[in-house]
């Protein structure tokens, strides 16, 4: 009987209702001990008679084990492994020791499991509940999230349990959260009758004030009274209480079952025994309710229960069955808990016992378990014989901690190591993690300075090396906008010497590249960049693509940018390589972007966000919000511009990251010229890059707000200081050959012509360069200028015929405001304009343009879900309001649409990938 919860049992039978209709959901309990979490979980198991039940829960004592909540979750569906695709299920074997492979990617593991949910669901509606979801391993929490954060048009149920205090475990995206609250007095006299009966009537008042509306407490405290006990004021006390009152072999088993992880039957009873207590000494527990045998394994009535059996036991008891546990497990998959509780019986420091823990650590990053394996390492340098072991077990466990996401674990693991360290090779193993958490926390500066220190000690140790610090060194200055440091890196790329590997004749041309734009020497830069991007050609790695195609972005080459960054998205969905999958998206939304191919960048954006913020990298996810900000600019909708500028700037101005932030000025200028306020918009780029002078404009990333600053400051009657920008805009282009710049210098030229014959045949350059360079939006607002310089010289019918291709092209694109500029231009010319012809499609989310593009590949539901982290089932759910949106009736006919290029943002990309 629960007593007090019938609003939340309401949510709950809602909630299986839903998932039995073909609606996921989620429902997440959060509540103090004792507040009835369980309870509600039990409830929620009674009442799902058509489900079938996927049940587990965190252990305090399993929090280390990589997988483990996920496996016992799991293991009623581990038969349908072999039915995943195969990186799915490689993945998932691997992240349950089951199979010998590289590290499992965690987001393929995610993968796994949502597909085991989505195809178990397919037989019969299915409710997973997952209780004490604080306690749960990082890497099963990672997973579960991932899973239950993509379930839409599934039949599955999901409520989660876990405590107060737990600020992240049941925070998900469209999750019904139920806050328990102690009961009210009625509520909690009505617990203890319904249990009593009128036997406590005289003392019913004592415990319900003591209890304090906790429904646990009110039962302990109730049946404590029951027994005769007197004075009990607490749910521990109660507990330690009947404890006491067992006889001491019975204490011992209890104790040996607290301290075991897994609480098996046998494993419990052999180790029990080798301490004088054996089976039979379980008895008087069961008997006073304190435990159960369920299934060959002792149950503890209640967590605390378990807790006050361990931490009631004196040290020296709890050393003797943490060694009687250790002795019975011998199995090959027991070896980790082996080790852990060999590590809780030793004292002081033991070699042999670190070892076992530093193994279990390898067996952990083997399954991409990185917060178990930093974990074991921690206690493995603890228990380290001498200073070295020590001092090289506390750096891998911070690198694991790194890959872990654990910040705060890093830093703390970081201050143990004593300095100065005398092993080179761990030396420069503790810098690369320093300089990545200063990354990763946003400390640009703090971050290179560490990668270069690392790296002048680096060469002669190990080349590769080097150069990978060298290569973080100049990301991180490049982010930063640090200008000085920048020009550093030549004299880093000179120690190499000549490349020897295709790695090296991209990384260091890129490096030598960028070093030149930033000193002033463009011309010296663009055969440097040119060489890079090229070898990208040749290379497969995802990592050494996105090198290339930075180098191709400073030239200016906006296609074979597209060509390389779609290869490397696509190695990286095809490896399972999804740890670096935000980044890589973030800068393809960016080259479709500045291609004109809004739609499609808005869908890679949306993409690289929330892969970023699901694996905690910030500056990804800056640069993809970004991003976001430019294209609701684009489109005319100021709120959600401004929203998102908020957004990014909270994320960026911190962490000092320039990029994002000139990215989101830009954005926020464009809104300010099309309403036809050029003096707001010069002072937002001022605030971002600077002035005329300022030597934050040769910063290589500065080049892309220079042609908004020509117009700006030209049209805000500064023209002066726009001849300034231009000439700058116009250096850059001409010594770095940039065709995609060269017409907007025509156009910027035009803007400050001394005289209108000078300024129309700038115009009409402009526009001639714009055919060869194909960027359609940009072409649009030279067409949009020209025409309104020809309306004020009075030569309309001219200029409605610019007007008119100009208005044409934004409505195509869904530029809004411009669109409208250009029809108030139009109509001023005394012209109507024509019906738009609504032939492109671009009303999809960006979700569905995603799934739009796989499907006009051929993708099979299945293989769309693989790719964009999805299940079939909500491929399936998405494409049929695809369909209505589009008006077609199947796959046929959505392919056609997009071979006739009239879905916006899917052409471009089925085009390309045809090549590979």
């Amino acid at each position: 009987m629960l007593v007090g919860r019938q609003s939340e049992v309401a949510a709950i039978v809602e909630l299986l209702e839903r998932a039995a209709g073909g609606a996921s959901g989620v429902i997440a309990v959060r509540g103090g001990p004792g507040l009835g979490k369980t309870a509600l979980l039990d409830e929620a198991d009674r009442r799902a008679e058509r489900f079938r039940v996927l049940r587990a829960a965190g252990f305090e004592s399993e929090a280390r084990l990589p997988y483990a909540t996920l496996h016992q979750l799991l293991q009623p569906l581990l038969a349908r492994v072999d039915d995943l695709p195969a990186p799915q299920a490689d993945a998932l074997r691997a992240a349950f020791g089951l199979a010998a492979r590289a590290e499992p990617d965690r987001l393929l593991v995610g993968l796994a499991v949502l597909t085991l949910l989505a195809d178990a669901a397919e037989e019969r509606p299915l409710l997973v509940l997952v209780d004490d979801v604080h306690w749960v391993d990082p890497e099963s929490a990672d997973a579960l999230t991932f899973a239950v954060r993509r379930l839409q048009a599934e039949r599955v149920g999901v409520v989660l349990a876990a405590r107060d205090s737990d600020a992240g475990a049941t925070r998900l995206p469209g999750a019904c959260e139920l806050r328990l609250t102690p009961l009210a007095r009625a509520e909690a006299e009505q617990l203890v009758a319904a249990r009593h009966g009128e036997g406590l009537r005289a003392r019913r008042g004592e415990i319900v004030e003591a209890a304090a509306g906790n429904p646990l407490a009110l039962v302990e405290l109730a049946d404590a009274a029951a027994r005769g006990a007197d004075g009990t004021t607490t749910v521990e006390q109660a507990y330690l209480e009947a404890i006491e009152r067992l006889p001491e072999l019975t204490r011992t088993f209890l104790l040996v079952a607290a301290a075991d992880q897994s609480v098996e039957l046998g494993r419990v009873v052999a180790a029990a025994e080798s301490l004088g207590a054996g089976l039979a000494a379980l008895e008087p527990a069961e008997l006073a309710g304190l435990v159960r045998v369920e299934a060959d394994t002792v149950a503890f009535r209640h967590p605390l229960v378990r807790s006050v059996a361990y931490r009631s036991a004196t040290f020296a008891r709890r050393r003797a069955a943490h060694a009687a546990l250790a002795a019975v497990l011998s199995g090959e998959h027991e070896l980790d808990r082996r080790a852990w509780h060999r590590a809780a019986a030793t004292i002081g420091p033991d070699e042999a016992v670190a070892r076992l823990l530093e193994t279990s650590a390898g067996r952990a990053t083997a399954r991409s378990g990185y917060a178990a394996a930093a974990a074991a390492l921690e206690r493995a340098a603890q228990l380290s014989a001498d200073r070295a072991g020590r001092t090289r077990r506390l750096v891998q466990a911070a690198d694991a901690a790194h890959m872990a996401g654990g910040q705060e674990h890093i830093r703390v693991l970081l201050e143990q190591i004593e300095e100065p360290i005398e092993d080179p090779v761990v030396a420069l193993a503790a810098a690369r993690v320093r300089g990545m958490l200063a990354a990763r926390e946003g400390r640009l500066d703090e971050s290179m300075r560490i990668f270069l220190d690392a790296a002048s000690d680096a060469l002669d140790v190990d080349r590769r090396l080097t150069l990978d610090l060298v290569a973080l060194a100049q990301e991180a200055a490049g982010l930063a906008g640090n200008h000085d440091a920048i020009l550093e890196f030549e004299s880093w790329a000179d120690r190499f010497g000549a490349p020897e590997t295709t790695e090296e004749e991209i990384v260091l041309g890129l490096v030598r590249g960028f070093t030149a734009i930033a000193g002033g020497d463009r011309a010296g830069a663009a055969p440097l960049l040119a060489r890079s991007a090229h070898a990208g050609r040749a290379a497969d790695d995802p990592r050494i693509l996105r090198w290339a195609a930075t180098s191709a972005m400073f030239l200016g080459e906006e296609g074979l940018v597209f060509e390389l960054m779609r290869r490397a998205v696509d190695a990286a969905r095809t490896r399972g390589a999804f740890g670096g999958l935000a980044f890589l998206l973030h800068l393809l939304a960016g080259v479709e972007r500045r291609l004109g191919d809004f739609a499609g960048a808005e869908a890679d954006a949306e993409e690289s966000h929330r892969l970023a913020v699901e694996t905690g990298q910030r500056v990804v996810a800056a640069g993809a919000l970004s991003t976001l900000t430019a294209l609701a600019a684009f489109r005319g909708d100021r709120e959600r511009a401004q929203k998102l500028a908020a957004e990014t700037r909270a994320l960026a101005q911190p962490r000092g990251l320039p990029v994002a932030l000139g990215g989101v000025a830009r954005a926020l200028a464009e809104l300010e010229l099309v309403q036809g306020r050029a003096a707001e918009a010069l002072a937002i780029l001022e605030s971002s890059v600077g002035g005329p002078d300022d030597r934050r404009r040769n910063h290589p990333y500065a080049l892309f707000s220079a042609p908004l600053l020509v117009e700006a400051a030209a049209r805000a009657g500064k023209v002066e200081a726009a001849r300034r920008s231009l000439e700058t805009l116009a250096d850059w282009s001409r010594s770095g050959g940039l065709s995609w710049a060269e017409p907007l210098v025509a156009r910027g030229g035009a803007l400050v012509a001394e005289d209108e014959a000078e300024a129309e045949r700038r115009f009409q350059q402009a526009l001639e360069l714009h055919g060869r360079d194909g960027s359609p939006f940009e072409t649009a607002r030279t067409r949009l200028l020209y025409g309104e310089f020809l309306r004020r010289a009075r030569r309309k019918t001219e200029a409605r015929d610019e007007l008119r291709q100009a208005l044409e092209a934004f409505e195509s694109l869904g530029a809004r405001l411009w669109a409208e500029r250009a029809l108030a231009e139009l109509r001023a010319t005394g012209a109507t304009a024509r019906k738009r012809d609504d032939s492109t499609r671009s009303d999809l989310t960006p979700q569905e343009l995603q799934i739009v593009r796989l499907v006009a590949l051929g993708r099979t539901n299945p293989e769309v879900g693989a790719q964009l982290f999805l299940s079939p089932k909500t491929v399936q759910y998405h494409l049929r309001k695809v369909f209505a949106k589009l008006g077609v009736s199947s796959r046929t006919e959505l392919t056609r649409l997009v071979a006739e290029g009239r879905v916006a943002g899917a052409a471009v990309a089925a085009e390309v990938a045809d090549d590979y």
